[in-house]
């Protein structure tokens, strides 16, 4: 799904299909289409990227969960 939306749309230097690569794309270059805002649950605080020195987990059971579910949500 997200290869076949944001192939057209990521820059060259951005055609990798990686969760983060995907995120990051999501997260800059596609700010204003956003229209889903996730709240997470307490304790799960470490999980939110804007919070400087979070968001770095990837490979992280947990986190890659998370950002699978952010990224469909954001591509629905």
């Amino acid at each position: 799904m997200a290869n076949a939306f944001l192939r057209d749309s990521m820059g060259a230097g951005e055609k990798s299909t990686s969760l983060e690569n995907i995120k990051e794309f999501i997260y800059k270059d596609l700010a204003t289409f956003r229209t889903v805002s996730v709240k997470l649950a307490t304790g799960c605080e470490d999980y939110d990227w804007d919070i400087p020195g979070n968001g770095k987990k990837f490979h992280e059971a947990g986190f890659d969960s998370y950002l699978t579910g952010w990224v469909f949500l954001q591509l629905r």
